[in-house]
Protein backbone atom coordinates (compact mmCIF):
# COMPACT_ATOMS: atom_id res chain seq x y z
CA UNK A 1 0.00 0.00 0.00
CA UNK A 2 1.05 3.57 -0.48
CA UNK A 3 0.38 6.30 1.42
CA UNK A 4 1.26 9.94 1.00
CA UNK A 5 1.90 11.52 -2.62
CA UNK A 6 1.90 8.69 -5.14
CA UNK A 7 3.14 11.20 -7.91
CA UNK A 8 6.39 11.11 -6.01
CA UNK A 9 6.60 7.23 -5.43
CA UNK A 10 5.45 6.31 -8.70
CA UNK A 11 8.72 7.24 -10.57
CA UNK A 12 10.53 4.96 -8.04
CA UNK A 13 8.05 1.80 -9.06
CA UNK A 14 9.38 -0.84 -10.79
CA UNK A 15 7.42 -1.03 -14.12
CA UNK A 16 6.69 -4.72 -13.23
CA UNK A 17 4.58 -4.14 -10.81
CA UNK A 18 1.71 -5.95 -10.15
CA UNK A 19 -0.71 -4.47 -8.05
CA UNK A 20 -1.27 -1.06 -6.74
CA UNK A 21 -3.30 -0.34 -4.00
CA UNK A 22 -3.07 3.08 -2.81
CA UNK A 23 -4.86 5.93 -0.68
CA UNK A 24 -4.41 9.58 -2.95
CA UNK A 25 -5.90 12.86 -3.24
CA UNK A 26 -6.11 13.35 -7.09
CA UNK A 27 -6.44 17.22 -6.47
CA UNK A 28 -3.22 17.41 -4.82
CA UNK A 29 -1.73 15.02 -7.30
CA UNK A 30 -2.57 17.52 -9.98
CA UNK A 31 -1.26 20.63 -8.66
CA UNK A 32 2.18 18.92 -7.77
CA UNK A 33 2.66 17.01 -11.37
CA UNK A 34 3.78 19.33 -13.88
CA UNK A 35 0.84 19.49 -16.60
CA UNK A 36 3.33 17.44 -19.42
CA UNK A 37 4.30 14.79 -17.03
CA UNK A 38 0.25 14.47 -15.89
CA UNK A 39 -0.15 11.81 -19.24
CA UNK A 40 3.00 10.20 -18.36
CA UNK A 41 2.10 9.95 -14.56
CA UNK A 42 -1.45 8.36 -15.05
CA UNK A 43 -0.71 6.22 -18.24
CA UNK A 44 2.09 4.40 -15.71
CA UNK A 45 -1.01 3.59 -13.12
CA UNK A 46 -2.90 2.45 -16.39
CA UNK A 47 0.30 -0.20 -17.41
CA UNK A 48 0.10 -2.03 -13.51
CA UNK A 49 -2.87 -4.80 -14.22
CA UNK A 50 -4.65 -4.22 -10.54
CA UNK A 51 -5.27 -0.38 -9.30
CA UNK A 52 -6.97 -0.01 -6.06
CA UNK A 53 -7.15 3.81 -5.06
CA UNK A 54 -9.06 5.14 -2.47
CA UNK A 55 -9.53 9.13 -2.30
CA UNK A 56 -11.93 10.57 0.43
CA UNK A 57 -11.08 14.54 -0.19
CA UNK A 58 -11.14 14.82 -3.74
CA UNK A 59 -14.68 15.72 -6.01
CA UNK A 60 -14.55 13.93 -8.86
CA UNK A 61 -16.81 14.78 -12.38
CA UNK A 62 -17.16 13.03 -15.68
CA UNK A 63 -14.66 15.24 -17.23
CA UNK A 64 -12.08 14.12 -15.19
CA UNK A 65 -12.79 10.58 -15.25
CA UNK A 66 -12.44 11.08 -19.18
CA UNK A 67 -8.94 12.35 -19.46
CA UNK A 68 -8.24 9.51 -16.45
CA UNK A 69 -8.95 6.91 -18.85
CA UNK A 70 -7.77 8.51 -21.61
CA UNK A 71 -4.23 8.90 -20.66
CA UNK A 72 -4.67 5.15 -18.57
CA UNK A 73 -5.69 3.25 -22.11
CA UNK A 74 -2.33 5.11 -23.75
CA UNK A 75 -1.18 1.44 -23.57
CA UNK A 76 -2.63 -0.82 -26.16
CA UNK A 77 -2.39 -3.94 -23.93
CA UNK A 78 -4.18 -2.15 -20.97
CA UNK A 79 -7.46 -2.91 -22.18
CA UNK A 80 -7.34 -6.66 -21.19
CA UNK A 81 -6.70 -5.57 -17.36
CA UNK A 82 -9.34 -5.59 -14.93
CA UNK A 83 -11.07 -2.08 -14.55
CA UNK A 84 -9.33 0.63 -12.33
CA UNK A 85 -11.37 0.50 -8.72
CA UNK A 86 -11.33 3.72 -7.72
CA UNK A 87 -12.98 4.53 -4.26
CA UNK A 88 -14.49 7.69 -3.58
CA UNK A 89 -16.91 10.03 -1.35
CA UNK A 90 -17.12 12.99 -3.13
CA UNK A 91 -18.54 13.43 -6.92
CA UNK A 92 -19.94 16.79 -8.76
CA UNK A 93 -21.24 17.05 -12.03
CA UNK A 94 -23.09 20.63 -13.47
CA UNK A 95 -24.63 20.81 -16.71
CA UNK A 96 -25.21 23.84 -19.22
CA UNK A 97 -27.54 26.55 -17.38
CA UNK A 98 -30.07 26.25 -19.57
CA UNK A 99 -30.41 22.30 -18.75
CA UNK A 100 -33.33 21.22 -16.89
CA UNK A 101 -32.69 18.35 -14.73
CA UNK A 102 -35.34 14.95 -14.99
CA UNK A 103 -36.54 13.10 -11.71
CA UNK A 104 -34.61 10.52 -12.66
CA UNK A 105 -31.33 10.72 -11.05
CA UNK A 106 -30.16 7.50 -12.34
CA UNK A 107 -31.34 8.39 -16.37
CA UNK A 108 -29.30 11.77 -15.70
CA UNK A 109 -25.94 10.27 -14.82
CA UNK A 110 -26.15 8.15 -18.39
CA UNK A 111 -26.76 11.13 -19.86
CA UNK A 112 -23.98 13.50 -18.12
CA UNK A 113 -22.05 10.87 -19.03
CA UNK A 114 -23.08 10.54 -22.38
CA UNK A 115 -22.00 14.53 -23.11
CA UNK A 116 -18.43 13.59 -21.48
CA UNK A 117 -17.94 10.84 -24.02
CA UNK A 118 -18.51 8.61 -21.26
CA UNK A 119 -20.65 5.27 -21.62
CA UNK A 120 -21.72 3.84 -18.03
CA UNK A 121 -21.87 -0.07 -18.28
CA UNK A 122 -23.21 -0.74 -15.04
CA UNK A 123 -24.86 1.35 -11.92
CA UNK A 124 -25.64 -1.07 -8.98
CA UNK A 125 -26.01 -0.94 -4.95
CA UNK A 126 -23.68 -2.92 -2.76
CA UNK A 127 -24.93 -3.10 0.73
CA UNK A 128 -27.07 -0.18 1.78
CA UNK A 129 -24.23 2.67 1.54
CA UNK A 130 -21.65 2.20 -1.50
CA UNK A 131 -22.59 2.81 -5.34
CA UNK A 132 -20.88 1.34 -8.01
CA UNK A 133 -20.53 2.79 -11.59
CA UNK A 134 -18.88 0.58 -14.16
CA UNK A 135 -17.55 3.35 -16.90
CA UNK A 136 -15.84 2.91 -20.12
CA UNK A 137 -14.89 5.27 -23.14
CA UNK A 138 -17.68 5.73 -25.38
CA UNK A 139 -17.39 3.84 -28.55
CA UNK A 140 -13.89 1.99 -27.49
CA UNK A 141 -13.34 -1.29 -25.90
CA UNK A 142 -10.32 -0.04 -24.20
CA UNK A 143 -9.20 -0.56 -19.97
CA UNK A 144 -12.60 1.21 -17.77
CA UNK A 145 -12.77 2.12 -13.89
CA UNK A 146 -15.30 1.23 -11.29
CA UNK A 147 -16.00 4.54 -8.77
CA UNK A 148 -17.26 3.18 -5.36
CA UNK A 149 -19.05 6.17 -3.89
CA UNK A 150 -19.31 5.75 -0.20
CA UNK A 151 -22.16 7.41 0.50
CA UNK A 152 -22.09 5.90 4.60
CA UNK A 153 -19.02 8.76 5.03
CA UNK A 154 -19.47 11.94 6.63
CA UNK A 155 -17.62 13.74 3.56
CA UNK A 156 -19.40 11.59 1.61
CA UNK A 157 -21.18 14.69 -1.83
CA UNK A 158 -23.36 13.77 -4.90
CA UNK A 159 -24.57 16.29 -6.52
CA UNK A 160 -25.42 17.47 -10.17
CA UNK A 161 -26.07 21.15 -10.85
CA UNK A 162 -25.89 22.09 -7.36
CA UNK A 163 -28.51 19.67 -6.23
CA UNK A 164 -27.55 17.36 -3.23
CA UNK A 165 -28.98 13.98 -3.87
CA UNK A 166 -28.14 10.29 -2.00
CA UNK A 167 -27.74 8.32 -4.80
CA UNK A 168 -29.02 4.97 -2.81
CA UNK A 169 -32.31 6.03 -3.02
CA UNK A 170 -31.89 6.09 -7.02
CA UNK A 171 -30.56 2.92 -7.55
CA UNK A 172 -32.30 -0.49 -7.27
Amino acid sequence: MINGEIGKLLYKIPSNLKILDADVNWEHEVKNIQQNNLSLFTAQIGAIPKCILKDKSSVFCFQWIYQFLCSVSQLEYTHQYPPIELKICKFRNGMPDNYKLHQNVKEELFRIAEQNKLHLKQIKRIGMDIISIQVRLKDQQLREIILFLNEDDEQSLFQINGVEYKLREHID
